[in-house]
């Protein structure tokens, strides 16, 4: 009896010791059950309700009474897509696996090509869909055993636009094609406002963050003061599919004008949300795939920022863990000063010759070599100067954050 009750009290401890590193290191195994409906809605051209499904991920063995969740939205133009997509599954697991749950949303897909705006309602649908599910998890987090105040989103094409619409869109932004599009058949119903569709679960969608892969919104104002949620985004320069800046969808004038990431990225730095925006420079849509194979060789470049991203917004998560700045993914070689070096109570900062004209799309960040953001401040002009009396002794990297995704890094050190 004594040696089983040791080994019992040597497993609870290993337990507990390798719990410490969740968030950041894959501590878990996976269990996934699939297919729990979540409410029920009418799909495009159908007449009578349809169930709506997701999946969900938990991380076996996991002591937490209460987890963070991130819901995962698939890509597929919003014609199709599966929550069985690989890249779905793939991030579903790996968070899961650092002691996130993870919500797979199945979501309404499908629009008629040849109407006009169709295809503004099928991402309007998606939306109410990602809302209904986020709905159905609150009314359960009892039982799931969720954080309802750690809600992320994540997504892909289609998906990251319906997790992006989720963050920052409300009712006053509803488009106009949702109310519904004269002499078009099925599709001149209005369907309703963003929490009247799925269920009747009546909760609130607070979002904390979002990772969003290639996506874009309809309408930037919906970008505002009210918001809370942080942004990191990926995109590449060469998207013809969905902009990283501003165009219609698909580069197609029968397609709605889309604004992508680096706007998006620049309004919410603009209202005072933290937003981290990855430019990869001649990369087309969807580049993490190659065809049809997932994963190539940028998908450590995504998923580790994102981790570490999820990381510092996430209550527990001990951010000393962060192996490397996140943000270093996306510098520049691009040289500037900074003095005096050590510093003291101020740090002044010299803009890089090549940026000396931009003063007012550049954002300071100040981080710890841990990767936490400790300090930030708008650029002033050709030197600023930055508070950094409340930094302790020790080693930290400025950054200069430009509005189109550039970043350019420089060490120093505070000793007083």
């Amino acid at each position: 009896m004594k040696l089983l009750l040791s080994f019992a009290l040597a497993l609870l401890a290993g337990q507990i010791f390798a719990q410490s590193g969740r968030y950041l290191q894959p501590i878990f195994q996976v269990s996934r059950t699939n297919n729990i409906q979540y409410g029920a809605a009418i799909p495009n051209g159908g007449t009578a309700t349809a169930p709506l499904r997701l999946d969900w991920y938990q991380p076996l063995g996991d002591t937490m009474a209460r987890r963070p969740v991130v819901f995962a939205f698939y890509g597929g133009s919003f014609i199709g897509g599966s929550t069985s997509a690989s890249d779905i599954v793939a991030w579903c697991d790996s968070l899961t696996a650092r002691g996130y749950v993870a919500i797979a949303v199945g979501y309404r897909v499908g629009f008629n090509l040849f109407q006009q705006g169709a295809v503004v309602r099928a991402g309007y649908r998606a939306l109410q869909d990602g809302r209904a599910a986020i709905r159905y998890v609150k009314e359960f987090a009892d039982s799931m055993r969720i954080d309802t105040n750690q809600i992320f989103l994540l997504g892909n094409s289609a998906g990251s636009i319906t997790a992006l619409q989720i963050a920052y869109a409300d009712d006053s932004n509803r488009p106009a094609e949702s109310f519904g599009i004269p002499n078009s058949g099925s599709d001149t119903t209005d369907l309703g406002c963003m929490d009247c569709s799925g269920n009747t679960y009546a909760h609130t969608i607070d979002i904390k963050g979002v990772v969003g892969l290639w996506g874009a919104i309809l309408d930037l104002s919906g970008i505002d003061s009210n918001d809370r949620a942080a942004a990191i985004m990926f995109h590449g320069t060469d998207d013809t599919v969905v902009p990283i800046d501003s165009n219609n969808a698909f580069q197609n004038p029968s397609f709605p004008m889309l604004y992508g990431s680096r706007l998006i990225h620049n309004d919410l730095l603009a209202v005072g949300l933290e937003s981290e925006l990855y430019v990869y420079d001649g990369q087309p849509h969807n580049f993490y795939y190659d065809g049809s194979t997932f994963p190539n060789a940028y998908w450590d470049s995504l998923r580790v920022p994102s981790i570490n991203f999820l990381c510092r917004h996430t209550i527990g998560c001990d951010t000393s863990q962060i192996v490397e700045l996140s943000v270093m993914q996306a510098r520049e070689n691009v040289s500037f000063n900074v003095f005096p070096n050590p510093a003291n109570e101020r740090l002044q900062v010299v803009l890089p010759q090549a940026w000396a004209t931009e003063s007012n799309n550049i954002l300071i960040n100040i981080y710890n070599l841990q990767g936490q953001k400790v300090g930030f401040a708008p650029c002033l002009g050709d030197v600023t100067s930055v508070n950094t009396a409340t930094l302790n002794n020790g080693f930290y990297v400025v950054e200069l954050q430009h509005r189109d995704g550039r970043r350019a890094q420089q060490k120093f050190v505070v000793a007083k």
